[in-house]
């Protein structure tokens, strides 16, 4: 059973929310490059790698609500 189920709110759901972002300096550091990657600069690629249950989706989510729609994802 999933633990998730008993709770409304859960932080390790498959779609995750941003309310329970937690910004370490490893999180900032990884949005900004994250932001710089995503700005017009020439770069096509980026890689995201951390632990499991470090919060990999989650960033990628906060990228998406932060950047312009003219940057490309």
């Amino acid at each position: 059973m999933n633990l998730c189920q008993f709770k409304s709110n859960c932080a390790f759901e498959t779609d995750p929310d941003p309310n329970y972002f937690y910004e370490s300096a490893q999180h900032s550091e990884a949005i900004s490059r994250l932001q710089y990657i995503s700005n017009d600069r020439g770069i096509n690629i980026g890689v995201l790698t951390g632990e499991i249950g470090s919060g990999k989706p989650l960033l990628c989510k906060l990228l998406t609500q932060t950047i312009s729609y003219s940057s490309r994802i």
